[in-house]
């Protein structure tokens, strides 16, 4: 018991039978199902629990303050979380600990994560709808009537005479919890805790307004098209998105670089995204030259210095000329796009063109990027376009 490496399973008996040899001023025992955690006796009878690792070439101990072996393991296991994901559990506050509030958890999630696409629409969506009612509370203490009393506190702001808003708001806000439960919460919450399920309030609406999106008819986008040669850039970037069924983010975030000399515009990926290349129809390169500004590294700018932003905006121009009848969003372009192209090629080459990732055997056998079928529907994509809006 007394030697540096006794590899056991820790009990509460096995420490208190630890003796500390003649001449040594400390024992310890080490767990062999968790590595790095043990415990350590001293001559005058103290004892305590350690967990001792290696990072940067560099070895560390840190003590665990606990009542019991159990306690101290928990502690363990989530240092060991820590150092498996790469970072130091001794620098500074650990991330580990629970009891934080919600807000802190978050700023924490974006710190770690850095930049990315949604980041501003996160960070808008936590600021206006979540932080006011649940940003103080202790993030692994919510339960699922503060949920509730969210998304009935959201649908009453936000909804005005019936209409679906406030409860796609609503849910907006109940899937930016779940992400950030899901991708960062889930391994700093105490043991024990699920983030609770709260029914989606779209699932009460009709299927028109409670799905994600809807493809446009033609005469919705021949009203549209008209509509966007009156909205200057707006209109430009409306045209892209039925183009390219680029999502909104990435066709706004476009820079200079992401076009290569073949006419293939690469889109970078990201954590839930796959990086993938797309051949551009001529109709949409002519586009993408109209639109770029001397010295600007981004196609989509207003002010010649940073990405566009202005999806409200955009959106209102085009409604203000189109007047629609029914409701739409920026989206709808991305389903009408893959709605004409299933029509023009393959499912496969169709799922390619919208940056999908491959399914079933195609996944692991199939190697070919299709880039020339991609591109021949692309191509037959915008005559289908110009057929419909002439």
């Amino acid at each position: 018991m007394a030697l540096a490496l006794v590899k056991q399973k820790l009990t509460d008996d096995i420490v208190k039978a630890m003796r500390v040899p003649t001449g040594k001023d400390r024992a310890f025992a080490w767990c062999a199902a968790l590595e790095h955690f043990g415990a350590m006796k001293t001559a005058h009878g103290s004892t305590s629990y350690v967990f001792q690792y290696r990072i940067g070439g560099k070895s560390k101990r840190l003590t665990i303050k606990a009542a019991n072996v159990e306690a101290a393991r928990q502690q363990a296991l989530r240092f060991a979380a820590e150092l498996n994901a790469g970072r130091d559990p001794g620098a500074g506050p650990s991330a580990a600990l629970p009891g934080r509030s919600l807000r802190d958890l978050a700023l924490a999630y974006f710190a770690q994560r850095g930049d990315f696409r949604s980041r501003k629409e996160y960070m808008q969506i936590l600021e206006r709808d979540v932080f006011p009612l649940l940003g103080a509370k202790t993030y692994d203490q919510i339960v699922t009537s503060d949920l509730v009393a969210l998304k009935q506190a959201i649908m009453a702001r936000v909804s005005k005479t019936g209409e679906p808003a406030g409860h796609h708001a609503a849910a907006n806000a109940l899937k930016v919890l779940r992400t950030l439960w899901s991708k960062y919460g889930c391994e700093h919450s105490r043991d024990g805790y699920s983030w609770p399920r709260v029914v989606s309030p779209t699932q009460d609406l009709p299927e028109e307004n409670g799905r994600p999106g809807r493809d446009l008819s033609p005469a919705e986008i021949r009203a549209l098209w008209n509509a966007s040669e009156q909205c200057g850039l707006y209109g430009s970037f409306f045209r892209m998105l039925m183009y390219t069924g680029l999502r909104r983010s990435a066709c706004a975030m476009l820079r200079v670089e992401q076009l290569m000399a073949d006419g293939v515009l690469h889109i970078p990926g990201s954590r839930t995204k796959l990086a993938y290349e797309l051949p551009l129809s001529g109709p949409a390169l002519d586009l993408l030259a109209s639109v770029r500004r001397d010295g600007c590294p981004y196609f989509f700018s207003l002010d010649g210095v940073g990405p566009f932003q202005n999806f409200v905006q955009a959106k209102r121009c085009l409604d203000r000329h189109a007047k629609l009848n029914e409701p739409w969003h920026l989206h709808c372009a991305r389903h009408t796009f893959r709605t004409l192209i299933d029509d023009l090629c393959d499912p496969v080459t169709a799922g390619l063109a919208m940056g999908h990732s491959r399914k079933g055997m195609d996944k692991v056998y199939s190697h070919n990027k299709r880039t020339e079928l991609v591109r021949a529907a692309m191509e037959a994509l915008a005559e289908r376009l110009h057929e419909i809006t002439a």
